[in-house]
């Protein structure tokens, strides 16, 4: 009877011991064997931990509970796990993605926990490893009894050199120019490229890669990898030179007898050097002179404006007139007499009218048929005698008119006119008095 007693003593002490550790394990959710799975590895213990008799977080190495003063190394110890890691990888490179294999005895796989010491350097996914950053980490595989570690260094992919789109730049003062570049290979962690300027009184270089030109000189730009890894692109700024040239007008059409002027801008405005030249393809037909277009004769050709960095530009011209139509003779400001006749002493008042009023040439001359009644003096026709002939009006471009006059002396003709009705009134009156004489005769008496 004795004996049975002790043996439940016994057993109750036991209880007593074990009962802390299991129903006091965690005041919240835990396994089987009352632990807690810790896969973000906040406690830093690994990815399984206990929480016995209300305690800290804490492992129980060897299977046994710390914080149990009673537990004595007679006490009989679970079986302890077994982990045995398969591929466990010592070094990694930052971006790799890892599957980790690894063997348990005993232990449920759904108990195991796997965390990493250091999240910033090896991330971990259930059992797929990810390498995030330089450094090193401690990878740990927790059951509810035992634990494995490994270390895993990650090291970065370095930039071995880095391309840029051209060996040297060429700029003119003001202009930009984006410098393709790159860090090679493309697999290299850190792609990121610093820029800066030998002289940036010469040229600047945003963080972009886009190279600005300041003033003429060298400069060099040069390009920072990570690692110290450097590439110089040797640049050369020139002055603004002249690209363009505008005209005040595309094409000139010039009227024989008027002039144009020529307006010329240089392209663009900022050019330092805008000297240029002018030149006739053809001075026999338009000279130009002081920026003013002078015509010479009637035809086509070209102005040719070239800068002096051989830009060139021409200007097509072309020199005409307006052609005369018809030419009219106009009498009637003249003055007639005695039936449509020109007195010789009278000015002759004759116009001539071109066709149409916007000809080119106007010049008209005269010609007459019997200079000896009418005379060209200085280009005018001038009464010179009596008698009839016929003036010819002569104009530009083959045009003529004509016209008839008959100059009298009407001076002249008025006396003999008198003269003849006199002697008309003399006649008359004698034979008016041999009449009457007559009649009287006859009334005589015998």
């Amino acid at each position: 009877m004795k004996r049975k007693l002790w043996l439940w003593v016994a057993i109750l002490c036991m209880a007593v011991l074990i009962l802390p550790c299991q129903v006091m394990a965690h005041s919240g959710r835990t396994d089987a064997n009352g632990g807690h799975k810790d896969n973000q590895n906040k406690s830093g213990l690994g990815g399984y931990h206990y929480h016995c008799g209300g305690h800290p977080a804490h492992l129980h190495p060897d299977g046994v509970c710390p914080y149990n003063s009673t537990t004595t190394s007679s006490q009989t110890q679970p079986k302890k796990d077994t982990i045995t890691i398969n591929n466990a990888p010592a070094e990694l490179q930052v971006g790799d993605f890892y599957e980790l294999e690894y063997t348990i005895t005993f232990t449920d796989q759904e108990q195991v926990a796997i965390g990493s010491n250091n999240e910033d350097v090896v991330k971990v996914q259930d059992n797929r490893l990810q390498a995030v950053g330089e450094g090193e980490a401690t990878i740990t595989i927790q059951t509810y009894n035992n634990s494995q570690s490994f270390s895993i260094k990650v090291k970065a992919i370095p930039v071995e050199a880095i391309q840029a789109s051209q060996d040297t730049v060429s700029l003119q003062a003001g202009q930009e120019f984006t410098i393709g570049a790159k860090a090679v290979p493309d697999t290299a962690t850190y792609k990121e490229l610093a820029y800066r300027s030998s002289d940036e009184s010469i040229a600047t270089v945003d963080e972009e890669g886009i190279i600005t030109a300041i003033a003429p000189g060298e400069a060099e730009i040069v390009i920072t990898a990570h690692g110290n890894v450097t590439l110089s692109i040797p640049v050369t700024v020139t002055e603004v030179r002249p690209e363009g040239i505008l005209t005040n007008k595309d094409v000139f059409q010039i009227e024989i007898t008027e002039e144009d002027a020529l307006q010329v801008e240089i392209v663009p405005v900022n050019a330092a050097n805008k000297a240029y030249e002018i030149e006739s393809l053809d001075p026999s037909i338009v000279l130009i002179e002081n920026g003013t277009l002078k015509p010479v004769k009637e035809g086509e050709t070209a102005l040719r404006i070239t800068t002096w960095n051989d830009v060139v530009r021409e200007i097509p011209v072309s020199i005409y007139h307006i052609p005369a139509e018809s030419l009219s003779i106009d009498d009637h400001s003249q003055q007639y007499v005695f039936g449509g006749h020109v007195d010789v002493d009278a000015v002759l008042s004759l116009e001539t009218v071109l066709s149409p009023d916007t000809c080119t040439y106007k010049e008209v001359t005269w010609t007459s048929g019997e200079s000896s009644v009418i005379e060209i003096k200085d280009t005018v026709p001038v009464i010179r005698g009596t008698g009839k002939t016929t003036l010819t009006a002569h104009g530009p471009d083959g045009t003529s008119a004509s016209i008839t006059i008959t100059v009298i002396d009407w001076g002249l003709v008025k006396g003999v006119a008198v003269t003849s009705i006199g002697v008309v009134w003399i006649i008359l009156a004698t034979i008016s008095i041999l009449y009457l004489k007559k009649r009287r005769g006859r009334r005589k008496p015998s």
